[in-house]
């Protein structure tokens, strides 16, 4: 249980990852944590 904002907050956390080729055409400046290889 996890308290914010003065209520408590029983659960989880949802992630959404969004694929697809063309965001491999994304260019990033090196050391980027958005680079193509760590993809």
């Amino acid at each position: 249980m996890v308290k914010a904002a003065g209520r408590a907050y029983i659960g989880g956390m949802v992630t959404r990852l969004y694929t697809h080729p063309i965001f491999l055409e994304h260019i990033t400046p090196p050391g980027h944590p958005e680079r193509p290889d760590r993809l």
